[in-house]
């Protein structure tokens, strides 16, 4: 069941100390029972790779870090069914026996934390049977690779939220993974989300995936006053949930508050529907604020 090996070194991105990384020589991994090694074609770096690199994270020196690979089927170990030598897939950051109840079952991050990971030229993957995902042939790598942990742990923000139809919901911080939120609440029938960042790229983003509002975080606050009656009726009266993406460094960042802490009813959606867009601080001239600029959106929705 396993192709032909070849040559036995590979490149890989090895951690070696704090602040001390880079791509380096080492031995190819081989299939065992139940495993199967993927060569990989595109993966990514991800933050919790960063706080490795910080120090703020131990794993063992010389691990190969990284965790979300999509490539091709090299080698099959024994018992493993199913799947074919050269056939493309997708592996999940999250690895898990599949089997029974408990930790090992469901849960188990392993890839680039107590394993080698996916910034190589080739990953073995445990528990092959239960963590590979076929791509489609229409599908390109780029169009999977955020489903490898970015999009699902954006969408299991909604989940274990328990976003229910009619909420309203605020996600701190639009980057990949609260962009996912973003989506993730829409998809769970929120009726309104806003999205909250400093920078007006990603806020345009928020509004094409699903959110209503885009605000600043200075606006989400209530540091400086809301451009309309209708924002500010919308932030007092608060949210069934709110989230914050990347844990602690993005909540002091956003200066978001506990991701856990219940903000009470919201405003009807319809409130919002003329102040619907990004809402950025206004700019400090000569010691004196302006006219804060509203970029408008569509309209609510339910409104």
């Amino acid at each position: 069941m396993t192709a032909a090996r070849g040559s036995d070194r590979m490149q890989a991105n090895v951690f070696r100390e704090v602040n001390r990384f880079g791509i380096e020589e080492i031995e190819r991994p081989h299939a065992g029972p139940g495993e199967a090694v993927v060569r990989v074609t595109l993966t990514t770096i991800c933050g919790t790779d960063l706080h490795i690199v910080r120090g703020e994270y131990p794993v063992a020196p010389g691990l190969v870090i990284g965790h979300e690979p999509v490539g091709v089927i090299a080698e099959l170990g024994e018992g493993v069914t199913g799947y074919t030598v050269g056939e493309r897939v997708l592996v999940g950051a999250i690895t898990p026996c599949g089997h029974g109840a408990g930790y090992q079952a469901i849960g188990g991050w392993r890839m680039g934390n107590t394993l080698n990971g996916a910034q190589a030229e080739y990953v073995r993957i445990p528990f092959a049977q239960a963590n590979l995902a076929p791509i489609p042939a229409e599908l390109s790598d780029e169009q999977v690779v955020l489903l490898a942990d970015i999009a699902s742990t954006g969408f299991s923000g909604a989940e274990s939220g328990g976003v229910r139809i009619g909420d309203a919901v605020v996600v701190y911080a639009q980057g990949p993974i609260g962009l996912c939120a973003t989506v993730g609440a829409r998809l769970m029938g929120a009726s309104l989300v806003i999205g909250v960042d400093g920078d007006d790229r990603r806020l345009a983003m928020a509004l094409r995936m699903g959110a209503d509002v885009g605000l600043w975080p200075t606006y989400a606050l209530g540091l400086i006053p809301y451009p309309t009656a209708a924002h500010r009726a919308l932030m007092i009266q608060g949210f069934e949930h709110s989230f914050v993406p990347g844990g602690p460094q993005v909540a002091r960042a956003q200066g978001a508050p506990s991701a856990a802490r219940a903000w009470g009813r919201p405003a009807p959606c319809r409130h919002v529907r003329s102040g619907a867009g990004i809402v950025r601080p206004p700019p400090v001239r000569r010691g004196r604020r302006s006219t804060p600029r509203v970029a408008r959106s569509p309209s609510c929705r339910s409104g």
